[in-house]
């Protein structure tokens, strides 16, 4: 889980943005949707929890 932390840490907003755009384009494809705002939810609570244990280390 570690890493996935340490690469989450090192995306940016611009590169979350283009993961979204391309993830909207796969939703056009496929019956299942993936929810982009549960995506950006999720990113953002990923954040917030790397930035809490890195203050409490």
């Amino acid at each position: 889980m570690e890493s996935e932390e340490i690469m989450l840490a090192f995306l940016n907003c611009e590169h979350i943005n283009k993961l979204l755009d391309k993830l909207v384009l796969i939703n056009h494809s496929f019956d299942k949707h993936i929810n982009p705002d549960k995506v950006k939810k999720d990113i953002f609570y990923a954040k917030n929890i790397i930035a809490i244990k890195s203050e409490i280390q």
